[in-house]
């Protein structure tokens, strides 16, 4: 055999073995990768919820919708009102009452003791509707009908001059206060003719 021919054989061995190579490598390189298997990058497991973090199955207390509450009765508001509808109605005694009671539930209600006083001197006693004309005063220092109403009854115990200056007060917090510059004008005129107690006509 020449020498060609030997290297001729030679390379088709080289050319058999390297081809038998080069499919086993592919066969093992896809081997594990059978039908419908992909390779994934696995993924990290979900946190567990914390013990103390799970909802309330009930809402908080505060946080429920209010309730719809009536308003509070106005129990001496109530009072005053019928004790002034009584006095008009010529029931002094009953409107006192009214009122008195009023006066015990709340003391500190200005238009209670002006009230009052109205009916008081109503029925003639001018020294305890000075009172309690006095009192409202004390609580409401811008009371004009109070200063008003205690200039009238001042007038009818002929202390002109303390009327007059009740009138003039009540005319600085109410400016056109009409029966208060009368009544003013009209105790003047008493107090400089020596007159008594008398008041002048409603226009």
């Amino acid at each position: 055999m020449s020498c060609a021919t030997k290297f001729t054989q030679l390379f088709a061995t080289l050319i058999v073995v390297t081809t038998a190579l080069l499919s086993c490598g592919v066969q093992t390189a896809v081997r594990g990768q059978g039908p419908g298997r992909t390779s994934e990058v696995p993924k990290a497991p979900l946190p567990k919820p914390h013990p103390h973090r799970h909802p309330s199955p009930t809402p908080p207390k505060d946080t429920a919708p209010p309730k719809d509450t009536a308003p509070p009765k106005d129990t001496v508001g109530e009072l005053i009102g019928q004790g002034i509808k009584l006095n008009q109605q010529g029931d002094h005694n009953g409107a006192i009452d009214k009122l008195t009671e009023a006066i015990t539930l709340e003391r500190k209600r200005p238009a209670a003791y002006y009230n009052r006083g109205n009916a008081f001197y109503d029925k003639g006693d001018y020294d305890t509707a000075i009172g309690d004309y006095t009192d409202a005063i004390e609580l409401d220092h811008g009371y004009d009908d109070a200063y008003y109403g205690r200039g009238r009854a001042k007038s009818s115990k002929k202390d002109f001059d303390g009327a007059i200056a009740d009138y003039t007060k009540a005319i600085e917090l109410e400016s056109d206060f009409a029966d208060a510059y009368r009544e003013r004008g009209f105790n003047t005129f008493l107090k400089n003719i020596g007159l008594g107690p008398l008041h002048a006509q409603s226009a």
